[in-house]
């Protein structure tokens, strides 16, 4: 199974590959779903896909025609707004925009980015992508970007991520992206929150906290 830290290498090998086209295979094994979306970010174009049984192949390419887009859903708190007068968004630094959340020792949850389920075009096998990014000036531990479905109190799904696997350089804005299956229907009245969980107390800059909805090919599907 790929760890955190390996999917974090997979971010820099990505960053810095010269190659028009990137291909990606699994086999046997659980693969998060993390990989393509990395993938995608600088080889956006889907060109040959082949599935089988207990496999799959992929190559993505710079430029060229796309295959087809399994993209359903996507929404990003970019904070641009006034964060209806949120104290912790800053101006002077920022990944997009002019804008980011300034998380500190006062701050154990960002602000989230919530929908109600049943406001989601969700697919009958898919997943769910949350991604942030974030600036530190020092090494840090125990800050989370989270996903989680609830339903009454009840926890029906959740992952989570420590930013720290991802952290690159000081001063410099680095991505954290975590995945989450969909493989069953997931109850009306149900809601998704994606948001950083801010453990340890330690302070950082985040921006751009997103979600996205993909539809997915079941490899295991009769």
């Amino acid at each position: 199974m790929i760890k955190r830290e390996e999917i974090a290498r997979l971010i820099q090998q990505v960053d810095t590959s010269t190659s028009e086209h990137f291909g990606f295979a699994w086999t046997n094994e659980f693969h998060p779903w993390e990989i393509l979306e990395i993938i995608r970010d600088k080889y956006p174009y889907l060109q040959k896909k082949h599935l089988y049984f207990n496999s799959a192949a992929y190559l993505f390419s710079k430029s060229g025609t796309e295959m087809g887009n399994d993209l359903l859903y996507k929404e990003s708190l970019d904070y641009e707004d006034s964060g209806n007068g949120d104290p912790h968004r800053i101006s002077t630094d920022h990944y997009s925009g002019t804008s980011s959340e300034q998380i500190n020792a006062e701050v154990e949850f960002s602000r989230s980015l919530q929908k109600k389920i049943s406001d989601l075009p969700l697919p009958q096998f898919g997943y769910f992508i949350a991604s942030v990014y974030f600036k530190a000036d020092h090494d840090i531990s125990d800050v989370l970007l989270v996903l989680s479905v609830e339903k009454d109190g009840e926890s029906l799904l959740y992952e989570a991520a420590d930013l720290s696997k991802f952290y690159h350089l000081p001063e410099s804005w680095s991505r954290t992206i975590l995945s989450a299956e969909i493989t069953k229907p997931i109850p009306p009245g149900a809601e998704l929150k994606v948001y950083i969980w801010n453990r340890k107390k330690e302070s950082l800059l985040i921006d751009e906290l997103t979600l996205k909805v993909y539809k997915a090919d079941n490899p295991y599907a009769k």
